[in-house]
């Protein structure tokens, strides 16, 4: 049983420079600290909150969760795959609310940062 520590933080800004170190993902484009900051204030219809995963104190893990509502016209849920009007949700509201863990912007595994794929089991 692992025993892993996850810390919640409401802005980028929130988590430290050692951690973003620990996390060797500084240099990444796509995980780092500027280009996370870069989406927040340029997108401030999006809540952003992210989640540090630490093992024996040290970050291992870092997830990026945006939470965003949408709202559609009765005229547009017809326009919808009928998988997705199916839904009671779509017939009941016309105002919903998604997380999404990941990039909303971006396909491909940019929604979990995992230092090294040793800890992949334990984190996922």
């Amino acid at each position: 049983m692992s025993n892993l520590e996850v810390t919640p933080f409401n802005a980028v800004d929130e988590i430290t420079y050692q951690e973003f170190e620990d996390l060797g993902c500084a240099n990444n484009f796509y995980f780092s600290k500027s280009f996370l900051k870069a989406f927040e204030s340029g997108n401030e219809q999006i809540n952003y909150s992210y989640l540090i995963i630490k093992n024996q104190k040290v970050a291992i893990a870092l997830v990026i969760i945006q939470d965003f509502c949408i709202s559609l016209e009765k005229n547009q849920i017809a326009e919808l795959p009928k998988i997705i009007q199916k839904l009671q949700l779509l017939q009941r509201r016309q105002k919903f609310q998604i997380a999404i863990c990941g990039n909303l912007f971006l396909s491909g595994a940019y929604g979990v940062w995992v230092k090294d794929k040793n800890y992949n089991k334990q984190v996922y």
